[in-house]
């Protein structure tokens, strides 16, 4: 893979991942305030259920602003790494991260017998991506510290 290869893919996948990484973090902060207007229930002071439910929207909330955030630094850091080749440790490491994290959503995923279609291509494509930002990402390092 070229460098100028390299830096496009680091560019259009900077791109979509701050795209993902703002969609993300909308829904994280959506669930969050979702989870704190079910806290005002009066279901939600009695009902074992209703506070197990609430618990796992605000978590699940939680994870998903962590999530955003996470993304949106790694689209951050492939853009600019497509620029000026300067965040391109910081994407590298990044996608490693998220390499790791997209492997145990997929295992967790599968495991659990909840997986459709769109789990599957999301996780699928979750990999592609990570894995392409890891090649053109160590591409772009290896050619800016010579």
């Amino acid at each position: 893979m070229t460098l100028e290869t390299s830096k496009k893919i680091l560019k259009i996948a900077g791109i979509l991942t701050i795209i993902a990484g703002i969609a993300t973090l909308a829904i994280g902060i959506l669930s969050i305030a979702i989870g704190g207007v079910a806290t005002t229930m009066p279901e939600a002071e009695v009902d074992e259920q209703v506070q197990t439910g609430i618990i796992a929207i605000l978590a699940g909330g939680a994870l998903g602003v962590i999530a955003g955030i996470l993304s949106l630094v790694e689209g951050s850091f492939c853009v600019s790494a497509s620029k000026t080749g300067k965040h391109a440790t910081g994407a590298w490491i990044l996608s490693i991260i998220g390499l790791v994290l997209c492997v145990v959503e997929s295992v967790s995923t599968i495991k659990g017998g909840v997986a459709n279609t769109s789990d599957i291509v999301s996780i699928i494509v979750g990999i592609i991506i990570n894995v392409l930002v890891f090649i053109a990402a160590k591409n772009v390092k290896n050619a800016t510290s010579i």
